[in-house]
Parts: structure tokens; sequence; C-alpha cells
């Protein structure tokens, strides 16, 4: 019994490790020259200083030219939370568009990443059914930087 307990505590710290050591990798991901030029290029700059300065503009002096960096980080927030990235709590369903799904907890519905999602670098998709149709939407989540840039959307994890 001793052994088997010490084998459990020994794998499961072997597991935390390897837990750990993919996560200081991740922030590799982001360090690719061809995937920030990407990023930069969907960037709409010129409409984002354009609001900066009409920000700094119609604060009646509360702002000025030594702000903008600061309002143009903010802006940039602004434009990422409302007009690129989607937050989605649940899809819509994949046939018929409605937004009323439900999550498929059941054995018969497999969670596991097809060939395809994987290579997005999703570990974990969701299922979600619709209350309508009843057809089952999947909702990957998605890892990969560059893909995320096409998808636009997801949950804290993609943000």
């Amino acid at each position: 019994l001793g052994r088997r307990k010490r084998r459990r505590k020994m794998a499961a710290e072997h597991a935390f490790r390897a837990a750990l050591l993919a996560g200081q990798q991740v922030p590799f991901r982001y360090e690719d020259a061809r995937l920030l030029e990407q990023a930069v290029a969907v960037i709409p700059l010129d409409d984002i200083a354009n609001r900066t300065q009409a920000r700094i503009d119609s604060s009646l002096g509360a702002l000025s030219e030594e702000d903008f960096a600061d309002v143009q980080v903010l802006e940039l927030l602004r434009w990422f939370k409302r007009d690129f990235f989607k937050w989605v709590d649940k899809p819509a369903c994949s046939r018929c568009g409605n937004h009323e799904t439900i999550p498929v907890r059941s054995p018969e519905h497999n969670s596991r990443p097809t060939a395809e999602e994987a290579k997005g670098q999703a570990k974990k998709v969701e299922l979600f059914s619709c209350r309508l149709c009843k057809t089952v939407t999947r909702f990957p989540r998605f890892n990969a930087p560059r893909l995320l840039l096409t998808t636009r959307r997801g949950r804290c994890g993609e943000w």
C-alpha cells in the first residue's frame, strides 16, 4: 500500500512538472516575427490614432499630448474587446444559427479534438446541443495564435 501511494505521488509530481515545463513554452508562441507582422497588419492603426486624438481633444484639457501613448493603449484595448475579438460563452448552432445551445456532457459524444482541431493546438473541445434542431456544435478551444487571428473568438484562454 505504501509503494502504491508513493508511485501515485511520483506520477502526480511528474505530471505537474510536465505541465509546468509545457506552460513555460507558451510565451514563445508569440515571438514569431511573421506572426507579429500578421497581428499588426489587422490592427487599424490609423483609426486607433484618430480615436486617440479625438479622445484627447474632447477631454477639455484633462488629457494632453503627453497622454497620447496611454490613451492609445486604452483605444487599442477598446478595439480588441469590442471590434476584433468575440467572447463566446456558448456558440450558436452550426446548422440553424440558434443562439440557445446547451452544453453536452454525455459519454456518447466524443469531445477529443479532430486532426484539424489539433492543428490549431486545441486540447479540449466543448460540445453544445441546439435547443431547436438538436444539432451538436463543436467548440474547439484553440491555442494557436495564428489561427486565433482568423477565428477571433473564444473565452479566457484564447484572449
